[in-house]
């Protein structure tokens, strides 16, 4: 159970910060950031409920610090959503003109980030909604082996054409 610090005070000792309307019992959870209810005269400050979505438990440590027990199941997701929002939200904004035009209508989803399925989904997913297409790998790996085999293409192809010049070179 979560046990919030109650404090009562009377007229002339109430705290520095200005708050409208006659109060008699201030509450506050001490957590990542502090959360203050103001409650009215006579409430009692005990019937204040605090529900985090996705916890399993919520208890108070030795220090008075907020401990929620979530599953890792749902952190991951978390993640993953939150990722893909800002991957979404770069590639829209990095896709419009000043006036607000889209200049872009297909993005090419590689790089070794991309190899996290759940991720790639999630992206490909969002853009596809937003009206763009999104490209990918389908023969050649996200990561550095498809860098590699990219850089040893440009290698073949200069060497190729250096050979048609009449240059003799090393590779």
């Amino acid at each position: 159970m979560l046990l919030p610090e109650t404090f009562v005070w009377a007229d002339g000792q109430r705290p520095s910060v200005k708050r409208p309307g006659s109060i008699d019992t201030w509450v506050r959870w001490h957590v990542f950031m502090e959360y203050d209810f103001v409650v009215s005269p006579g409430v009692d400050p005990s019937g204040i409920t605090i529900r985090f979505d996705g916890a399993e438990s919520i208890r108070l440590d030795e220090r008075g610090d907020l401990v929620l027990s979530t599953p890792v199941p749902v952190m991951a997701a978390r993640f993953h959503k939150g990722l893909a929002h800002v991957i979404c939200r770069l590639v829209k904004q990095c896709s419009q003109c000043s006036d607000g035009q889209r200049r872009l209508q297909t993005v090419v989803l590689s790089g070794g980030v991309f190899q996290n399925q759940v991720l790639f989904e999630l992206v490909k997913h969002t853009l596809e909604t937003e009206g763009f297409m999104g490209l990918s790998h389908a023969q050649v790996p996200m990561n550095d082996g498809g860098l590699a085999l990219g850089q040893a293409a440009i290698a073949a192809a200069r060497y190729l054409q250096s050979n048609r010049e009449g240059e003799s070179r090393c590779v």
